[in-house]
């Protein structure tokens, strides 16, 4: 399932063995896990809503597969720094401890019963199989925790832990933390059901509830916390705060301005596998672009976006548009790109491949604005006419059967990213006079820089 791609399932990218040592290759992530995000706090209503909301629909897609997790808790749950959950560790076994091992924040897997216990639904503690239903279940202890910070079933010794989910009904979510909203506690308590016919009977529908209530009023169909307009901010843009330079992409950042400032060039598709950077090239390309687009720079992230019909709202969303009139929401937007601004805007809508049915949308706002541009990132293109492909390819590799010198090897952009992120993240930033580290890691991965 890890292999999958989905915008909130970590993606593996390779499973091996090295010295007899097993190991996983998996996506790059930056942010924290649920876990440390929680820290026994309560975490903001309105972020419990958007998260769970993408943590049901990653158990929709494996659920849809026939894969039930099993082992859905904050440690197997990750946070990115844009705000995007990523489900682990699906599928994953463990040991079941002794008996004199046994904690009640750590059960692990085995046969018979798996899973960690404050998580296990009530029918999987009486012996019966895990089905869906005890994700979902498993899913509001998550939900639950989130918004209390705290778990709905604490006792220490694991024998009277099992009594309380077996037969204990949960403190109300509100009594211990007042801005829980009664529809936020409404959805917690019925994941947390000990029936599981009166829980959801699907994460769709469970997700369907939460994202109801992560919509702003304005326009339900649109997913709350996107990055909304600033005032005042010269150029109007909402881009992210870059922590550091980009690495080895100066000639694609040159060519791709060259590209997308062409008067007769609308549309520019960043297109490349995973993890190639796309996202990080084409953040660093609009920020250099700002001058130029008088209108604002306005950046879309759509990954927790599946339904391409959410896609103009979101846009709306982001420049401030609201819909008015009972009039569908694309209209007003074409509206306010034709009238609210005199010079260029530019949309980064980014990760298009999660949405790519929406592509004649963008047809749709490109004709209805001449000084509108749109630069997408996409794993395919979007096929609209006036599109221009501009591929992204992996970071240049150094030839390990000819490996040049550690001067050398250090200016190879590939070698230099894995440098800075090993400095950023607290490791050694400097390669061994035998480049031994460096071949031992290309030697045993598919990389994907």
């Amino acid at each position: 399932m890890s292999s999958s791609d989905h915008p909130h399932i970590c993606t593996i990218h390779d499973i091996d063995e090295h010295n007899g040592q097993p190991f996983i290759v998996m996506e790059f992530l930056e942010g924290q896990t649920l876990k440390r995000r929680i820290a026994d706090k309560p975490i903001d209503a309105e972020q419990v809503a958007r998260l769970g909301m993408q943590i049901a629909d990653a158990l929709e897609a494996a659920h849809a597969k026939g894969i039930v997790h099993r082992d859905v808790k904050p440690a197997n749950i990750f946070v990115s720094t844009r705000g995007q959950a990523k489900v682990l560790d699906f599928g994953l076994a463990k040991l079941l401890p002794s008996e004199s091992e046994i904690s009640t924040t750590d059960l692990s897997s085995t046969p018979a019963l798996a899973g960690t216990l404050p998580y296990m639904s009530p029918e999987q503690l009486r012996g019966v199989p895990a089905d869906t239903r005890s994700d979902i279940y498993a899913a509001g202890v998550v939900l639950y925790e989130m918004a209390s910070g705290q778990r709905p079933f604490r006792k220490e010794l694991a024998t009277r832990l099992v009594e309380d989910i077996l037969h204990q009904p949960p403190v109300s979510p509100r009594a211990l933390n007042a801005r829980v909203s009664p529809e936020l506690e409404r959805i917690i308590l019925k994941c947390l059901d000990k029936d599981p016919e009166n829980r959801y009977q699907s994460a769709k529908e469970m997700a369907a509830d939460l994202r109801r209530l992560a919509a702003p009023s304005a326009d339900p169909a649109v997913p709350a916390a996107l990055p909304t307009r600033v005032p005042g901010r010269e150029a109007g843009h909402n881009l992210p705060t870059q922590r550091s330079p980009v690495v080895g992409r100066e000639r694609e950042l040159s060519a791709a301005k060259k590209l997308l400032l062409r008067p007769e060039v609308r549309l520019v598709t960043l297109t490349g596998p995973g993890g190639t950077g796309k996202t990080r090239l084409a953040l660093h390309l609009a920020e250099n672009l700002l001058e130029h687009f008088k209108g604002g720079v306005y950046f879309v992230p759509l990954a927790s976006i599946t339904d391409a019909g959410l896609v103009v709202p979101a846009i709306a969303q982001t420049m401030g548009v609201r819909q008015t009139g009972g009039k569908p929401i694309i209209e007003d937007f074409k509206e306010h790109l034709q009238h609210s601004y005199g010079s260029a805007t530019l949309l980064l809508l980014d990760n298009f491949e999660q949405v790519i049915g929406a592509a004649p949308l963008v047809a749709e706002l490109l004709e209805a604005s001449a000084a509108t541009k749109i630069l997408a990132t996409s794993r395919a293109l979007l096929h609209v006419y006036g599109e221009h492909e501009f591929a992204v390819a992996p970071l240049a590799l150094p030839d390990l059967k000819r490996l040049p010198d550690v001067k050398a090897l250090s200016q190879y952009p590939a070698v230099a990213l894995f440098l800075q992120r090993a400095v950023g993240s607290g490791q050694a930033g400097q390669v061994r006079e035998d480049g031994a580290p460096v071949r031992a890691f290309y030697d045993t991965i598919e990389v994907v820089p």
